[in-house]
């Protein structure tokens, strides 16, 4: 199973009432995470890069304790890891940006016409078969974001959902690049490594320091902690 696009692994040792419960909050984690941005008075760069250096902490400390492969088996999976790490920031970056100018509501709504992009997508890497009821099903999520993109509203507004639509993108081809050539590693190394390049990528923004506000650090943490690593994990 796939959570967000990373592997949920089902052990025989957990109910399959647990798993749905757990799946469930992950999933309700990962879209509160999207509250944030609006909270942070600060770019979208700096609250990416301290989310995924919280996160990358906790999540390579599990697979440390939990004794999970931490290596590549060759260059090409490292090429891959880099890949996927490239449009997962992209898509937190742009997906943020997008948030902070257009609302969160506009910005949701573009975003999850990613699993519709998956599934135009995967034909394309041979896991799938494009149907005419996946082409009608783009066609009606398009159509979606069109009328939640209100023509009326100005160019901010177009520029927002245009960032968002490009965060789903990629988002869709990393979740498709990561199934197709990195799930047979554990998701814990996996999403931690993701986590960590993008928060070293990400370090010029923070450099210069952080204008956050003085009670805003907890809740950095917690957005790191609860926010992040707890629903990857």
């Amino acid at each position: 199973m796939f959570i967000g696009g990373w592997p949920f692994q089902m052990h025989k040792s957990i109910s399959h009432r647990t798993a749905l419960i757990e799946l469930h909050l992950g999933t309700v984690l990962l879209s509160a995470a999207a509250l944030f941005p609006r909270v942070f008075a600060i770019p979208a760069t700096q609250i990416v890069q301290m989310r995924c250096a919280i996160a990358a902490f906790i999540l390579l400390g599990i697979a440390l304790f939990l004794r999970h492969r931490f290596t590549l088996h060759s260059r090409r999976d490292a090429l891959w890891l880099m890949v996927c790490s490239a449009l997962i920031g992209l898509h937190w970056v742009t997906y943020y940006i997008g948030i902070q100018t257009g609302g969160v509501a506009l910005a949701v709504v573009c975003f999850y016409s990613y699993p519709v992009m998956t599934v135009l997508l995967e034909p394309l890497f041979g896991e799938t078969r494009l149907r005419l009821s996946d082409l009608l099903a783009g066609l009606a999520v398009l159509t979606g974001v069109l009328i939640a993109a209100n023509p009326a509203a100005g160019s901010a507004v177009w520029l927002a959902a245009a960032l968002c639509a490009f965060s789903a993108l990629c988002y869709a081809l990393r979740n498709t690049l990561y199934r197709r050539y990195l799930r047979e590693y554990s998701p814990y190394s996996l999403m931690g490594w993701q986590f960590l390049l993008v928060a070293l990528a990400l370090m010029p923004s923070v450099a210069g320091g952080v204008t956050l506000a003085a009670g805003h650090w907890w809740l950095m943490l917690v957005f790191g902690v609860f926010f992040t690593a707890a629903p990857h994990w």
